[in-house]
Order: C-alpha cells, then sequence, then structure tokens
C-alpha cells in the first residue's frame, strides 16, 4: 500500500499557509442531577437555529464506525425504540428499551468567541447530560450474557466517564466495575481488549480504573488531555485537568513510553493481568501508535494513516480531503524523545514515520514499533463530538 497517496504529499505541501483552524475538543460529559432543568435546557437548545441532534455516545459511536468498516457488531446499549430504528440494522443491540432517550447536551464555541466579558482561548465544548442508565452500565446484564455465546475478535470497553461524580451509593460503583472487570477476565486470550479513556475529573474514579480495568486491557486509546491525565495518576498520584491542547511529540511519546513500563509493571503484581500490547494517542496534530512487535497488532503503519485521515474527514464531515480546510500544525521536524531523542524530518513521500525501540521493563527487554502520523487538522470543523472515537475506533479496524 502506499502511504504516499493516503496521506497526499500534494495536500501536505499545499496546506502549509493556511492558518486560523479550529482545535478539537476534549471535554466530556459531566452528570446534571437536577432533571427539570436539563429538560428546560435541552427545550430552549432545540429553539436555536444553530443546534442539530445526532446518535451519540461512546460505545454507539464507535460501533457505527467499526460497521461502516465492514466488521460485525455487537453493541451493548438501551434506548427508545426510535432511536433503535437511527441505528444501521447491521449492528446487533443488546440491552434492552426504555422510555427516554438519554440526552447530552453539547455547547460547542470556537476561539475567539464571546460570551459576556469572556473570550474563548480555544475551540472546545462542554457536555452536560442527566443520564441514569450508562453511569449504571444498565445493558451490562444483557451484553454479557451474548458474550458468554462467542468470542469476538475485538472487545471495546468505553464510555466510563459517565460514572464521573455521579451519586452513587456506597460501594455501587465499584462493584460495578468489578463486574467490568470479570467481564474482561473471562475472555480468552484470542479476544483482544480495548480499552477506550475519556475524561475523568475525579480522582477516585480513575483510580480505581487504574485498579480494575487497565491492567486487563490489551490495548488503551486516548487523546492528549487523557494522556496527560492518565500519566499523572499512574506517576505522580494525582490527576491533571488542563492540558497542553498542542503538546510536542517527544513530550507524548515520553507519556507512553513511562505509561507502557507503569502499567506493565503493574500487572506483574495483579492476578490474571493482561500484558499490554498497544497504545494509541490522537492529538489535534498527529496520531502515535505504539505496538509491541510480534504481537497481536499488525498494521501500525496504516492504522496510524487511517486515523489521521479519518479524524479530518470527521470534523470536516467529509469523504474527501479539502485542502482550503486543511493545515498542518505538526512541525517540519519532531523529536524521539525530550532527553536524547533522535530528530525525524517530516518526509512528504512516506508522511508516516515508523521505528523500532526496545523498551526496558525490570529485567525484560521488550521490543516495540512506534508510528507517528500528522494530521490534516480540518480548518472549518462541522462536527467535533465522538471524534475521538471514530479515530480510535479508524485505527484499531487495521489492526485486528
Amino acid at each position: 500500500m502506499d502511504f504516499g497517496s493516503m496521506m497526499d504529499e500534494k495536500l501536505i505541501s499545499k496546506v502549509r499557509g493556511i492558518e486560523n483552524f479550529d482545535v478539537i475538543p476534549v471535554e466530556d460529559g459531566r452528570y446534571m442531577a437536577n432533571r427539570t432543568l436539563f429538560d428546560e435546557l435541552v427545550s430552549k437548545a432545540r429553539s436555536f437555529p444553530s443546534s442539530y441532534s445526532t446518535i451519540g455516545g461512546n460505545a454507539a459511536v464507535m460501533a457505527m464506525r467499526f460497521a461502516r468498516e465492514g466488521c460485525d457488531v455487537t453493541l451493548a446499549a438501551k434506548m427508545t425504540r426510535s432511536l433503535h430504528q437511527m441505528i444501521p440494522q447491521v449492528i446487533n443491540i443488546v440491552g434492552g428499551e426504555v422510555k427516554r432517550d438519554d440526552i447530552h447536551l453539547i455547547m460547542e464555541y470556537k476561539h475567539g468567541e464571546v460570551w459576556g466579558p469572556y473570550s474563548s482561548a480555544r475551540a472546545n465544548r462542554y457536555i452536560i447530560h442527566n443520564d441514569v442508565n450508562n453511569p449504571m452500565i444498565s445493558s451490562f446484564n444483557a451484553f454479557d450474557k451474548v458474550l458468554g455465546t462467542y468470542d469476538p475478535d475485538l472487545l471495546v470497553v468505553s464510555g466510563l466517564q459517565m460514572m464521573d461524580n455521579y451519586p452513587f451509593r456506597e460501594d455501587k460503583r465499584k462493584n460495578l466495575l468489578m463486574n467490568v472487570k470479570k467481564q474482561m477476565l473471562d475472555r480468552p486470550s484470542s479476544t483482544r481488549i480495548h480499552f477506550e479513556m475519556a475524561s475523568f475529573a475525579e480522582d477516585k474514579l480513575l483510580f480505581e480504573l487504574c485498579d480494575l480495568v487497565v491492567p486487563f486491557a490489551d490495548s488503551l486509546g486516548m487523546n492528549e488531555q487523557e494522556i496527560a491525565n492518565l500519566y499523572n495518576t499512574m506517576y505522580y498520584g494525582n490527576i491533571s485537568l488542563v492540558a497542553n491542547s498542542t503538546p510536542r511529540v517527544a513530550t507524548v511519546l515520553d507519556q507512553m513510553r513511562t505509561l507502557f513500563k507503569l502499567i506493565r509493571l503493574r500487572g506483574k503484581s495483579i492476578a490474571n493481568s493482561r500484558e499490554l500490547t498497544r497504545i494509541h494517542v490522537h492529538t489535534l496534530a498527529y496520531q502515535a501508535i505504539f505496538t509491541v512487535k510480534n504481537s497481536i497488532w499488525k498494521n501500525t503503519m496504516a492504522a496510524a494513516a487511517k486515523a489521521s485521515l479519518t479524524a479530518h474527514r470527521h470534523v470536516c464531515a467529509s469523504s474527501n480531503v479539502d485542502v482550503k480546510k486543511a493545515t498542518l500544525i505538526m512541525d517540519d521536524s519532531f523529536s524521539t524523545s525530550i532527553v536524547d531523542g533522535t530528530r525525524i524530518a517530516l518526509n512528504i513521500d512516506k508522511p508516516v514515520s515508523c521505528w523500532d525501540e526496545t523498551l526496558k521493563v525490570e529485567q525484560e527487554n521488550i521490543s516495540i514499533q512506534v508510528c507517528v502520523a500528522p494530521v490534516l487538522v480540518c480548518t472549518q470543523a462541522s462536527q467535533t463530538a465522538g471524534g475521538g472515537d471514530n479515530i480510535s475506533s479508524a485505527g484499531l479496524v487495521l489492526q485486528i
């Protein structure tokens, strides 16, 4: 496959001079307990000419991307009959029916937009919800029953950020996460497990995930905010509520190396844990994927390229890449590490850069492949919600 054509060098050379781009948002939903107020806000939002609605939820978005790419998909979700009919019929939905759709209200704003005395320093979004199904993982039992009938190639665990700051009764959340852990433990080694991270503001939840979910995944997916958060949690023991929207490649690669080592080390002390073999970080400017060589993951270069193109196409809501709506914000070259890194120049004939490394975890030397792909950033964003889920799924498709 010609990756020079996948990441068209003509596009890369033409978009260098374009500026004033939008930043892909990184904020996830926050729970609003007052249902009456929430319904009033939704009603008001519907009256705005700029309002729109789409099928959301991490799992649903990822399922639709997998189905679009030709995969056989089973989705665990509870939804109304009308919403169920909007999901492509090729997706098998388990979980049951509800009478009221769980709506997530998204306020999106661009760089420089003004609200009263305030001006936005970057494009972003804020999401609130009154969702009572997803925090409780209410479709879990139905999905677990289906999983007992066959062994899928891939199990994706996502949407656990819905538990963040939800008013659970004592120990209820931990018990739910213990169920997720058991479901992961019950899968054979032939079923790969991917955990898609999200924005977390509650440190206790993130600590629980580091103990009950992360050690039992083969693969992790996250954005530039989420890797900083997970890195701080595992390395310093605290969470990070603010992150650089355009971190240097060297910074992210170093964070990925540290996380890989910390997670593999933690796994050695946890019974029946899986060995982490893949990390995918999707940022505004580039895609970075680590895979252990000779592991179950394949086509790392192709996955990085597809994830990059999916980022542009999703945000621009177009199947084509228009140079008038694209820009590169990744530098002409990057260092592989902050300390003693090798500088790699962007090659427009082969824009996805891949190389091999050896990481030492205690006495074990682990060979990994690293691939970094620049993103043709969409300068005229049409949709941002679900960007990370589409990007992560697109990368996984080519590796399973």
